[in-house]
């Protein structure tokens, strides 16, 4: 099967993701990162099972408690608008489960500042 063009947050999914369990909640989350909307991701994100994000300079920024997770957003989201940054991303591939684990391929365009 040829590999398709990365699909950006806007545009309609195929069928077979859009059919997929979690699609539109998964790309819900990278919109509200995009949007730097974080009541909405606070409220998507309800679970306690920790993360690992990407910082701003590609490092990797555990947070293993809720508590962890709302300062890095909140403080993640700061650094963003102070620099007048943008980001995106675009879903590259998408499986609901694989081996019975979620499995998501995306491509995070980096934040561009606008002067």
């Amino acid at each position: 099967m040829p590999a398709r063009p990365p699909l950006p947050l806007e545009d309609p999914a195929p069928p077979d993701w859009a059919a997929a369990p979690f699609f539109e909640e998964t790309r819900d989350l990278f919109r509200c990162v995009r949007d730097q909307d974080f009541d909405r991701l606070a409220a998507l994100c309800d679970d306690d099972f920790g993360i690992v994000d990407l910082g701003p300079s590609g490092e990797s920024v555990p947070c293993r408690t809720r508590a962890e997770w709302e300062s890095w957003f909140r403080s993640l989201f700061a650094t963003l608008s102070a620099m007048n940054a943008a980001t995106d991303t675009e879903i590259e591939a998408y499986d609901a489960l694989v081996r019975g684990r979620p499995r998501l391929q995306r491509r995070q365009v980096h934040a561009t500042a606008h002067h």
